[in-house]
């Protein structure tokens, strides 16, 4: 379930060296809710995150059947070991993805089992709220976003089997240390060193949800594309840093809908083996009950984000300012915050230091780049045919890498790809593992006069 500290589970996973054993699927980034969605969905160009970067076509059929190859492949190699994918957005999948999901790794094994944290309904409204105006929304309609356990939940016991299915309560008071990725591996058997965890909090407190609603509500939109999320990115990386009490829902809009979803909450706790109730005491002065409350903007806040745009902005006497105003505010920081990762990477966004050791390139920001270098400014050929013309190129060498044990593969003008097959040690066990080293082509010397 979404909002139960999934992100330090798949991170923490993500980033370690596992006991022998255990295996992490692995698409590139932790979280396999955007591969699965796009690789198993019937429709996944209406997956929120396929449309936010502007994916469909041609170019998501392509990426769709990479992905399922992909899995195909760590499921082939996968041996004795237990593999284990970590997505949230599973979900919100429909029945006919699952089974199809089912099917695909029941090509391999029929020990398939699912198992996930429920959290209450309060705190998780609480959470995915805020979650919902981080990726754009801007609807206070606060039924929308309760838990509906049952919908969610009694899928999977019927795609899967109850006997396969389990269910845990989220209650960091009772797990290791307080900490969910201890509890995570320690209830699959996975001996993991407490010093590997990685914590990661992504929340925002409430004067920043605030500010980010005034943005959603009446400022321009999220945007579409790659640099639509990743400019949206340093926004919410930007208002981390204001301070404040969390998000806590009156319980004036609380209670009505647990009353209302009575037979919702029942079925899970039954499900559960286990209480989902929680406190309705008031905590603190600032409880959300309507949409008014969450454009209820302090000046505290308001100078915050004056600071960060500079003296024309800070330099005010009367802080009572219309959350139409804040919103062009915030949109102005989302600008300069863009214009500054600009300057830093020297006009060129497109490769972004993820990590100490690995470098992400795009293909579509490669073509713009290298088009923008090249002195024919005439150049006719559609972005969309380069793109697609690209990917086959390198997807032709990477099909030639596979397909050859040992020896070289030479690219003219790019360089050699040397393979190699060798034997590495993995716990008590030996494997062979494919090796390839890419060497430039050299620089030839210059010819004396």
């Amino acid at each position: 379930m979404q909002k139960t500290g999934s992100t330090s589970i798949q991170s923490s996973l993500f980033h370690a060296r596992l006991n022998a054993g255990f295996r992490y699927i692995n698409f590139g980034q932790p979280n396999s809710s955007m591969f699965l969605a796009t690789a198993f969905l019937p429709r996944p160009e209406d997956f929120y995150a396929n449309k936010r970067r502007g994916l469909s076509g041609e170019l998501l059929v392509e990426r769709r059947e990479a992905l399922r190859q992909s899995l195909l492949k760590q499921l082939f190699e996968c041996d004795e070991h237990t593999l284990i994918i970590s997505a949230e957005d599973l979900t919100n999948m429909e029945p006919k993805a699952l089974i199809d999901l089912r099917n695909f790794i029941g090509q391999f094994t029929q020990d398939i089992d699912l198992v996930g944290y429920i959290r209450a309904p309060k705190s998780f409204m609480e959470s995915s709220l805020q979650e919902r105006i981080k990726h754009g929304r801007s609807r206070f309609h606060i039924e929308q976003i309760f838990p509906m356990y049952r919908q969610r939940f009694e899928k999977f016991d019927k795609i899967f089997g109850r006997d396969h299915t389990f269910f845990w309560p989220f209650e960091t008071k009772e797990f290791p240390s307080g900490d969910v990725v201890l509890d995570f591996c320690s209830r699959i058997g996975l001996d993991f060193p407490a010093e590997s965890v990685r914590r990661v909090n992504e929340s925002l407190n409430l004067p920043a949800i605030k500010l980010l609603y005034a943005y959603r509500k009446y400022g321009p939109g999220y945007g579409v594309g790659d640099d639509a999320v990743r400019s949206n990115a340093r926004l919410l990386r930007a208002l981390q840093a204001l301070p404040g009490p969390r998000l806590r829902l009156s319980p004036t809009l609380v209670e009505p809908l647990l009353e209302k979803f009575r037979d919702e909450i029942d079925w899970m706790e039954n499900r559960l083996g286990h209480s989902l109730d929680e406190s309705m005491e008031s905590q603190g002065d600032q409880l959300i009950a309507t949409e008014s409350d969450l454009l209820s903007l302090d000046e505290h806040s308001l100078k915050w984000l004056a600071n960060q745009l500079g003296p024309e902005y800070e330099n005010r006497s009367d802080w009572r300012i219309s959350p139409r105003l804040v919103a062009n505010w915030v949109h102005s920081l989302r600008l300069k915050l863009y214009s500054d990762s600009k300057a830093l990477a020297s006009g060129q966004e497109s490769i972004e230091l993820v990590s100490g050791d690995e470098i992400e390139m795009e293909i579509e920001k490669l073509i713009t780049i290298i088009k923008e270098s090249m002195p024919d400014k005439d150049f006719t050929v559609p972005d969309k045919t380069l793109i697609a013309l690209l990917r086959k190129v390198f997807g032709h060498i990477r099909n030639e890498i596979e397909n050859t044990p040992d020896g070289v593969v030479k690219v003219t003008g790019l360089g050699s790809f040397r393979i190699r097959q060798v034997e590495v040690e993995k716990g008590e066990k030996k494997e062979i593992v494919k090796r390839v080293v890419f060497q430039p082509p050299r620089a030839k010397a210059k010819e004396t006069e």
